[in-house]
């Protein structure tokens, strides 16, 4: 997913850097605390950074503190970067497994938290919150 190419003119020495370093370690997806904890020695102003990447259109705020590529659409993941213990489920997770043909308008996400309803890159997200000892049948994917 990673391009790699990027024009130098545009970004600073920092940007280009801190772009590498998400092209070298695959990351698509990531939260301001996860950068901090990985490459966070290396700049001293990752906030600003991750500003002009966003304003420059290379990188996409979708939640406070919360980033991804420009590009990267995945409504499952960013789901889970939404609210940190939330389970796709119900007909979302009918839809994902194919065991129904059709597609839902609404990425349905079970929690044992309170969240709003939201909209993110033109997907609506609903959050049902449940207690605790509901939540069963996790399958746990790309880890």
């Amino acid at each position: 997913m990673a391009s790699g190419t990027y024009i130098s003119s545009n970004l600073t020495k920092k940007q280009l850097y801190f772009m590498r370093l998400l092209d070298d370690n695959e990351i698509d997806i990531f939260t301001l605390e996860n950068i901090k904890s990985l490459f966070g020695e290396n700049f001293d102003n990752l906030n600003e950074i991750l500003e002009n990447l966003v304003n420059k259109k290379i990188l996409s705020r979708f939640e406070r503190g919360k980033f991804c590529r420009y590009n990267f659409r995945d409504e499952f993941v960013i789901s889970n970067y939404l609210i940190p213990d939330g389970i796709v489920s119900y007909w979302s997770a009918l839809n994902k497994h194919g065991l129904t043909d059709q597609f839902p308008n609404t990425v349905f996400v079970q929690t044992t938290n309170e969240k709003r309803s939201k909209i993110v890159f033109e997907v609506q997200y609903k959050f049902i919150q449940v207690l605790n000892k509901k939540i069963a049948g996790i399958q746990l994917q790309g880890f």
